[in-house]
């Protein structure tokens, strides 16, 4: 498959780190110590803080140091960063994210297509089948 050609006019990209949000750059279920000094909501099924003004604070639990580890492997690599978590399929997670990752001063230069799962399918390995598919899609 050819490279993805990105339309800022940089070269094409050659490397490229798809990006999970849940269990890389925070818990799977959420930071319980953080989220038990804070106030949260449901986001389309994620639980996420809220700040003073009482919005959404997406990414407010994300890990420092994973976020760090990120940085530093783009900024060794030139990678750029596109995201291919479940994250995508929400404007608000989707914009959150991308905001936290900025303050790191890593971008999000794009996400993966969303492929819905074939009927019936339930299993792990049908999810991580769908993602392959999306991320093969993303790369044509």
């Amino acid at each position: 498959a050819a490279p993805f050609a990105p339309t800022n006019g940089d070269a094409l990209l050659t490397h490229v780190v798809f990006l999970d949000v849940d269990g890389v750059l925070r818990p799977i279920v959420g930071r319980e110590d953080f989220m038990s000094h804070t106030n949260t909501m449901m986001v389309e099924g994620r639980r996420v803080c809220i700040n003073s003004s009482g919005e959404a604070q997406v990414g407010m639990d994300f890990w420092p140091k994973s976020c760090q580890a990120l940085k530093w492997l783009v900024s060794q690599s030139r990678a750029k960063v596109v995201l291919s978590s479940d994250w995508r399929k929400s404007g608000i997670l989707r914009t959150g994210a991308g905001s936290a990752l900025k303050d790191y001063g890593v971008k999000l230069v794009g996400e993966t297509p969303i492929i819905e799962a074939p009927k019936g399918a339930t299993s792990l390995m049908s999810a991580r089948e769908t993602r392959c598919r999306e991320i093969r899609k993303f790369l044509r």
